[in-house]
């Protein structure tokens, strides 16, 4: 990498930690200002001595000024303590590295057959310009983008998995299948589960893939250099795929940086009607208790995830768009 190229990633990654403590200041402040108790579960509990509640406080630091919380977070989440859970009974950093896993599977493949489904769509559009398909396809996406996520979710449910019985309605594993079960039966119990609630964001993601790449395309086309292939008699097909295709997929790629949040978080509401264990659960089940140390991981590693996956997406952005890489 040049001088100039790493000097500005590591002025980009330094930006990004700034940001990542910015959140972690106004986070703590919203979590100072709202209202509740973080130990409303025990004090609630009669059995519980006052004097043990006031040394679990303690040990939480939610009995301390707020300057000297902000302080004693960073210091922690420094060595890697985030703190503990009380409504998930465990340490956060662990309570995250279980539903972690879950969401950048769930989102992961989301994505993915999002954007491939986008693309795919936005081609077929350009292809097909003014034509009936193009029309169809257009209000098809804009349906989708406009429907809510559950609303999906719940037409889904009722289709494949009521009607048709083709797929579990939720969770990520089939109870009643062998503990024994070869990895082959297990794969495919868990692709089962896991099919409806990929689907549904993979529908949203590829609504708004589509209208965004559908838009960079038709720029795209009247580009210079995708004037001077059509001059050096390239057919439209290829015109299409290596010379305008390339120059579109820059904002869709600035698109994709901004999908992060989903696979950092997950979209919760689908997780929550999929019963799917993952951050968006998590994260709800964190502000639902009132836990502010679970709450605050939450939001600083979907944070962290956000702000060095969209650096990572520029870095990407910079060597696939053609006018930026003749620039640099």
């Amino acid at each position: 990498m040049r001088g100039g190229g790493a000097r500005a990633l590591a002025f980009a990654l330094l930006r990004g930690a700034a940001v990542v403590f910015v959140v972690v200041l106004v986070s703590l402040v919203l979590l100072h200002l709202a209202p509740g108790d973080p130990m409303a579960r025990v004090a609630d509990d009669a059995s519980v001595p006052d004097g043990m509640r006031e040394q679990l406080r303690a040990q939480m630091g939610t009995d301390r000024p707020l300057p000297e919380q902000v302080v004693r977070w960073v210091a922690y989440a420094v060595r890697g303590d985030l703190g503990f859970s009380v409504s998930a009974g465990l340490p956060v950093r662990d309570a995250l590295a279980h539903a972690l896993p879950y969401t950048l599977l769930l989102g992961g493949i989301a994505l993915v057959v999002g954007f491939a489904l986008g693309i795919g769509i936005a081609l077929a559009q350009v292809r097909t310009a003014g034509r009936r398909l193009d029309r169809w396809l257009a209000a098809g996406a804009l349906a989708i983008w406009a429907l809510p996520e559950f609303l999906i979710a719940l037409v889904l449910i009722e289709l494949f998995s009521l009607r048709l019985g083709w797929l579990p309605t939720s969770g990520v594993r089939d109870l009643m299948l062998d503990a024994g079960a070869g990895a082959g039966a297990q794969l495919i119990d868990r692709a089962r589960h896991v099919a409806l609630p990929a689907l549904t964001l993979a529908l949203v993601v590829a609504a708004q893939v589509a209208r965004h790449q559908r838009v960079a395309l038709q720029e795209a086309w009247g580009e210079p250099f995708v004037r001077a292939a059509r001059s050096r008699g390239v057919r439209e097909g290829a015109l299409l795929l290596r010379h305008a295709w390339r120059a579109a997929l820059a904002p869709t790629i600035a698109l994709a940086g901004l999908a992060l949040p989903t696979l950092a978080s997950g979209a919760f509401v689908i997780e929550y009607v999929f019963a799917w264990p993952g951050m968006g659960r998590l994260a709800f089940q964190a502000l639902a208790d009132r836990d502010p140390h679970l709450a605050l991981g939450c939001v600083v590693l979907t944070a962290t995830l956000v702000v060095f996956g969209g650096t990572f997406m520029d870095i990407i952005h910079a060597r696939v768009d053609p006018r930026r890489a003749r620039a640099a």
